[in-house]
Formats: C-alpha cells, sequence, structure tokens
C-alpha cells in the first residue's frame, strides 16, 4: 500500500463526496506514461481494464473487496465499472490504490498517480 499514493487520492474522493447537493463530481486518477486510470463518483468506480476475462471473477481471485464492489458494465481489454456500498474515503483510497498496484500491476510504493477533479 503506497502512503504517498492514499495521501494524493484521499482529497479528492472527499471532495466528491462533500459535493454540494445537486452537483456531482468525478476524481479521475492516472498513471502518467501509461493506460491505467480509475474514477470515482459517489457509488460508482471506473477503471481501465486491459484484461479479457470477467473482472468480478478477477478481482475475487486477487482478493481485492469481492463483497465491497458489484459489477455494473465491462468491456473486455477496456474498461470495469462497479458500484459500491458507502465506505469511508480512507478506504475507496485504499481500494484506488489497490487496484493500481494489484490489479493493474503498478510499482507499489514508486507509483506515480496524476489527480483531476470534474464536475459531471
Amino acid at each position: 500500500m503506497g502512503a504517498d499514493q492514499i495521501a494524493a487520492i484521499r482529497p479528492a474522493i472527499a471532495e466528491v463526496e462533500q459535493a454540494p447537493s445537486g452537483e456531482e463530481w468525478c476524481a479521475s486518477f492516472e498513471v502518467p506514461n501509461s493506460a491505467h486510470w480509475v474514477q470515482v463518483v459517489p457509488g460508482t468506480l471506473n477503471m481501465s481494464y486491459p484484461y479479457a476475462d470477467d473482472p468480478a471473477d478477477r478481482l475475487q481471485r486477487i482478493g481485492i473487496a469481492p463483497n465491497t464492489l458489484h459489477l455494473v458494465d465491462w468491456q473486455p481489454g477496456k474498461y470495469a465499472t462497479f458500484t459500491y456500498a458507502p465506505l469511508p474515503n480512507r478506504e475507496i483510497a485504499k481500494l484506488v490504490d489497490r487496484l493500481f498496484v494489484t490489479l493493474l500491476g503498478c510499482d507499489g510504493d514508486t507509483y506515480e498517480v496524476g489527480v483531476a477533479l470534474e464536475r459531471v
């Protein structure tokens, strides 16, 4: 788990969760010079998915939040979209970090993460 990465991810998650009523924000996280990205809006997580197999099965096999994430859409080799039950923003940030490291193969404590917020 990357403490620096979680520290960069968490404030954007908090902003998404604390959006004023009637506004929805998306936090986008990207690893520079790669095709790896994760987006979070309240209750939904969308990410790059470079594999051909079922994302829910893969997450279960590698031990990432099998009871927390529920697959709603995916396209092999492109993306996977999940819904998630309410979680503290620190837990969501830790989950995003685990996806980058365990699922997408980023290098633990050393990967860089770019953060962007946008209103949707």
